[in-house]
This record gives C-alpha cells, structure tokens and sequence, in this order.
C-alpha cells in the first residue's frame, strides 16, 4: 500500500459499511442481503474466519475503504471480515438459519464482537486497483505479498519460540548462515530434518545441550560437511526418499562423513550417550559400538515399541541386547494389534473400524488404513465432544484443537502432547489435515507411507485413546 494516496479512517461503524457488490468474490449482487449470501456460498471457510475474528479479533491486515457517490463507505478490501462482522453485530442478517444458530451460540458465550473499525481509504481509484491487484495476485516479481514458504514459516516459529517440527534443521540451517553457506527460501527444510537424529547429528559434528546445537568438531569442518548435505538437498541430488529410514540417514551421513573428513575418525558411540534426541527418536547400540536407531512414542522415550526397556531377559546369549524391528515396520497399524480404545459395546460403528484395522495389513493397504483412521479419529473426537458438552465448531481440525485444549485443562494430556495435536491439524501432509485427506481420495499421485500411517498412530494414539475413556 502507498501510503501517499491512502489515508486512516478511524472509528467506522461495522454496520454501516457497505459491501463492494463488484468484489470478484461477489460478482454484481443486486443488494447487500445478497452481498453476504454469496458470500456465505462457502459457509465452512467463511464461518472459519467468523469463528477466528470472533475468539482473536481481526487480524492487522488493512481494510481499504472508498467512497460511493452518495459518499459512503464501500469495502473495496476485506469484505469477507466485514460480512464477519456485520453477523455478529447483527446475526439476523444471516440467511442460512444453522450457520444463524452457530452465531448466536458464539454471542451467548461471549466472544468478542467488535462494532467499530479502523480502516484506510484512498479517493484514487488507481491507486485502489493497483492495491488490490498486487495483494491478490501473486508475488508479481517481488512487488507483491510473497508467500510464506515451509523454510520460512518455520524459521518463523523457532525465532519467536513456537513449536516446529523442523526445529533442528533451522537451527542446523541457522549455525550455516553464520558461516556463510548460503540457502534459498525455497530450501526443503523438511527433508533435512527427516535425517536429523542423534547419530546423524554426531556425525555431523554436533550435539544438543539445553535444546540448542553445539559444536563437538572443528568449525571448518564442520562447515565442510554440512555445506556439501545442504548442497545435496538444494539441488535435489538427494531427496526424503533417500533418507526416509533411520538406517538411510545413518548410511548417507556416514558416506559424507567418510568423503569430507577422510582424516577425521568418527568415535564409536555408546549407550550411555542416550540423550532424548531433537526429533523425538533415541539411539541404541550393540556393544560392537554400531549405533542403532529407534523411534518410540513422543512423549515416552524408551527403546522398545510398547514403551518398554528391555530386561536382562531379552538380551542374546552373547550379552548383547536384541532390538525388535522399528515400530514403523510393524504390519498393523496398532502395535501388537492392541490399540487401547474401550469402546462401548452399542458403538457398532467404531468397534467394527478397529476390528478391520487390526486385520488389515497397513503395507498392503495403506489407502484403506488411512481412510478408517480418519474416520476413526473423527468419531472418536465427536464423542468427546458429546460427552463433555463442547460445542461444535464447523471444521474437523478446529474440533480436534478444542477438543485437545480441553483435555490439557482437564490434566488428561500434557502440555506437549496438546501442541502435538494441534501442529498436526495444521500440518499439510498429516492426516490430521483436511487437505491430506482430500488427496488421498481424489490425487492420483499421492499415497500414504505405510511407515507414516505407524509413526502418525504411535504419536496420537494417546489422543484418541483419551476420547473413549470419559
């Protein structure tokens, strides 16, 4: 926006602007009844926005304004926010009388509603247009609002402190900047965090202490090793598909390893340097000194699938400890096909998806596990909601966040597992994520991991666990 030829409007009245009826979104409405009917054509992303302006107020995005010729105010940026507004300081207004219903219920339990605005306006139409094409029609060659890509978003999140799943490799991503390995926006963060575990980091010349990276090598070569993985990555000589497994990662980094720093032994790793691991996986080792990886629950490190620690009994005859499969290998989605969910016997419907889960062979059929665990995860959070009285909040992945807010404030969950939860709704490519669903079912390029589907089970299991037990 240029600020010469926009100015500030203070104090507006919600109720007495008037919606652009030549918005693209409205297309020629007649009147402004049917301004917000349009409008509403998409009442779940519509009523999203209603629900977030009316729990966190408006975000800091400018609304433009301009006048008509009988000098009032017209929306020309921010209609659907408006329209937000406008029904809830007028809820009547609403034609739909369920989403009318849904708003009143926001009113009665007192979410903010805010009848006043502050707004810029500008009397050059040019000015205007220019504005409105700029801001929603791309980048336009750096002139417009750029999006935020996965780097930069969670660059985002660690720098302020939120939770990121990619959090080693932007601090892995961030001690590089310092040493002046360049990397572009577009740089898979992701992909670099998939090999990201305590061995892997070792090799790489670091460690972590109180939840930051620290240098155990040389700085140089250091610098040497991870400039050649970060070019790897870059130039998409190596992708996730390379580095999926443990076992993967363990095999590339130990190569680059062996090429960058043929002078440098790599020490052998032992047992008592199990340490809770950045991504949430632990190392274990066999006495020949050849590190092993596993990757238990979350929230529960141990070394076996069921959260167990191996007794003296489980170890060979050698003395060596013997270490089951990955949990991630496993053939059913339940580990041991015990899933833990008490459902009651008149619930015909969930206790026959957990009984075609426990015989489907998620390796085989991973499209079919994937389905019945969405539908699982679901029904299962639609009958907590029934049991504990929470309102339903017109979108799957909001009634999962409330539902995980509300256990955390009931101490059923921790703190931690509650952002699990609700990282994973946001997360495109969990299915969790709406979005994630829709492809399974209608892509014809993508497919669920079998591996995803286990590691996704032993990492919210415990939620849909909770959802049966009040």
């Amino acid at each position: 926006m240029n600020s010469r030829e926009f100015y500030p409007v203070e104090n507006v009245r919600v109720t007495e602007l008037l919606l652009d009826s030549e918005n693209p979104r409205i297309r020629h409405a007649p009147d402004q009844k049917e301004c917000i009917a349009r409008l509403l054509r998409k009442p779940r992303t519509f009523m999203n926005l209603l629900g977030d302006i009316a729990q966190n107020g408006l975000s800091i995005e400018p609304l433009v304004l301009s006048r008509n010729t009988e000098g009032k105010w017209v929306v020309r940026d921010g209609n659907r926010r408006v329209a937000a507004l406008q029904l809830l300081n007028e809820p009547e207004r609403c034609p739909d009388p369920e989403l009318r219903r849904q708003i009143e219920n926001m009113i009665s339990r007192g979410e903010r509603v805010l009848s006043y605005v502050n707004c810029f306006a500008s009397d050059s139409e040019e000015a205007i247009l220019r504005y409105l094409d700029l801001k929603h029609t791309g980048e336009n060659q750096g002139i417009g609002q750029e999006s935020w890509s996965a780097l930069t978003k969670a660059i985002f999140n660690v720098s302020h402190g939120f939770p990121d799943q990619n959090k080693r490799a932007v601090q892995l991503l961030f001690w590089a900047e310092e040493q002046g390995i360049r990397f572009d926006d577009n740089f898979p963060v992701t992909n670099l965090n998939r090999m990201l575990n305590q061995n892997t980091l070792k090799l790489l010349g670091f460690t972590v202490e109180n939840d930051n990276l620290a240098l155990i090598i040389d700085a140089e070569s250091a610098r040497r090793i991870i400039e050649r993985v970060m070019r790897d990555f870059a130039q998409r000589i190596k992708t996730v598909e390379d580095v999926f497994t443990p076992k993967q990662a363990l095999e590339y980094v130990t190569a680059i390893r062996q090429e960058e720093l043929p002078d440098m032994p790599v020490d052998a790793m032992t047992e008592d340097e199990h340490v809770n691991d950045p991504q949430n996986a632990t190392v274990s080792q066999e006495r020949t000194g050849k590190p092993q990886l596993t990757h238990p629950h979350p929230n529960n490190i141990t070394t076996g699938d069921q959260g167990q620690v191996p007794s003296p009994s489980d170890r060979s005859p050698q003395g060596h400890r013997s270490f089951r499969k990955p949990s991630w290998e496993r053939d059913c989605i339940f580990p041991r096909k015990k899933h833990g969910i008490s459902v009651p016997t008149d619930n015909t419907k969930v206790r026959n998806i957990i009984t075609e889960l426990c015989d489907l062979k998620v390796r085989k059929t991973p499209i079919a596990v994937a389905l019945l665990l969405r539908a699982l995860i679901e029904l299962s959070e639609r009958r907590y909601r029934e049991v504990q009285g929470l309102p339903h909040n017109n979108g799957l992945r909001q009634n999962i966040a409330a539902a995980a807010r509300h256990m955390e404030e009931q101490s059923k969950i921790t703190g931690d597992q509650k952002e699990l939860i609700i990282r994973k709704t946001h997360q495109e490519g969990d299915i969790l994520n709406v979005t994630t669903l829709q492809k399974y079912v209608h892509s014809p390029d993508f497919h669920p991991s079998y591996q995803v589907l286990n590691i996704l089970w032993d990492e919210i299991g415990f939620f849909v666990q909770e959802c049966w037990k009040s």
